[in-house]
């Protein structure tokens, strides 16, 4: 499955064509399975989740989404950050409908507002996997 690269900014709540259906995000400064409980742990709080894959060796996380759940990326990184670790990478899986892409256009991915770093217009079908970058990791 190709990777592409996001820019995330500002996040807004309202529902768009492509949606989310989970993130895998990797936690840097880990040191014991404790750790990796509390990152599990800050991240079920979230409404919006389903559920939470969680690999301490590799102290990666897949979450899965409830149907129809409004998801904000930038919670995430601060439930992350309020464990008291941060985000070594934060990836998005996403399904697009026909939805165009690239370049310096900005779209709307289950509200949030995200624009495509170095891509030339294209049109995404189907499921992606999206790297995003921020500031941080």
């Amino acid at each position: 499955m190709k990777i592409i690269c996001i820019l995330l900014f500002e996040l807004f709540t309202f529902h768009a064509g492509a949606q989310i259906t989970g993130i895998s995000l990797t936690a840097a400064g880990l040191t014991c399975s404790m750790c990796s409980k509390a990152i599990y742990k800050a991240l079920l709080k979230n409404q919006a989740v389903e559920k939470v894959d969680v690999d301490v060796e590799r102290a990666s996380y897949a979450v899965t989404f409830k149907q129809g759940a409004i998801i904000r990326l930038d919670e995430f990184k601060k439930a992350v950050q309020d464990a008291g670790f941060s985000l070594a990478s934060f990836r998005v899986k996403a399904n697009f409908k026909n939805e165009e892409v690239g370049g310096g256009r900005e779209i709307s991915l289950s509200g949030n507002q995200i624009s495509f770093a170095g891509l030339q217009k294209q049109i995404l079908e189907g499921q992606r996997i999206l790297q995003v970058i921020d500031k941080g990791y």
